[in-house]
């Protein structure tokens, strides 16, 4: 899952030190799953929505971890009843239980 900044500048810790972003910057990978999630309450980045018909793309990159799972359910989640996924919730609802 990905997340892009949505505020003016944000800076985040990855394991190869603290990076400066702008307003549309991806967020890297490496980035603390909690300090994450509080960006995100925060306003100051936002999860990318996954898209209709990728739902083995989710999956790749979801891989077996229980963080990313929760962080792509929340975003299938966050999606009108209409277009989420079944499938896709039941599989990563299974990685986090496992988790």
């Amino acid at each position: 899952m990905t997340h892009t900044v949505t505020g003016d500048v944000a800076f985040v810790k990855t394991e190869e030190g603290t990076v400066r972003l702008s307003e549309g910057d991806p967020v890297p990978s490496g980035v603390d799953p909690a300090r994450l999630q509080k960006l995100v309450e925060a306003g100051v980045i936002a999860a990318d929505q996954p898209q209709p018909g990728r739902v083995d793309q989710v999956k790749a990159d979801v891989g077996d971890d229980p963080d990313k799972a929760r962080a792509a359910l929340d975003a299938e989640l966050a999606l009108p009843d209409k277009d989420q996924r079944p499938s896709l919730v039941k599989h990563l609802n299974g990685i986090i239980d496992a988790g």
